[in-house]
């Protein structure tokens, strides 16, 4: 029913203005910064579900350091929620990490992303900190050891 794939480094120029559009739909902020971001970071991991090539979910991150990657943002079509997409890509990513010797993932969330967060506890992240963040906001730093 849906398709997945693994894009490592710089995305397609498809790709990449459907995850824009896709992250604009769910956040309902523009992507500037987080497209800004994607063409600076060097070890970039990108994981799309699609439906018929259209992007309907997206898990990005990036390399901390050799044995630590963050988690940076991800998301799922409104339209496409409930039927597995997040965990699918969750569990992608995880298996890709062990395999290249990730030890730890990060993440961050906010409370009002309750399903994101839920998702994460429910896959063994754990709660280690929170902070509030420049627009007055607090956030929720979670952790899994791989």
């Amino acid at each position: 029913m849906f398709q997945y794939r693994v894009y490592e480094g710089q995305l397609p120029k498809t790709i990449a203005e459907q995850i824009r559009y896709l992250y604009e739909t769910i956040f309902q902020t523009s992507a500037e910064r987080m497209m800004e971001k994607m063409n600076k970071v060097e070890s970039l991991l990108v994981l799309a579900a699609f439906k018929q090539e259209k992007v309907i979910g997206f898990k990005i991150g990036y390399e901390s350091n050799s044995e630590e990657f963050y988690s940076w943002i991800g998301g799922v079509n409104p339209a496409y929620r409930k039927k597995g997409i997040g965990s699918t890509l969750m569990n992608m990513q995880h298996e890709w990490l062990k395999k290249r010797g990730y030890k730890i993932v990060t993440t961050q969330t906010k409370n009002k992303w309750r399903a994101m967060l839920i998702l994460n506890l429910r896959y063994g992240f754990d709660i280690i900190g929170t902070y509030t963040d420049e627009k007055g906001e607090p956030k929720i730093i979670l952790q899994k050891q791989l």
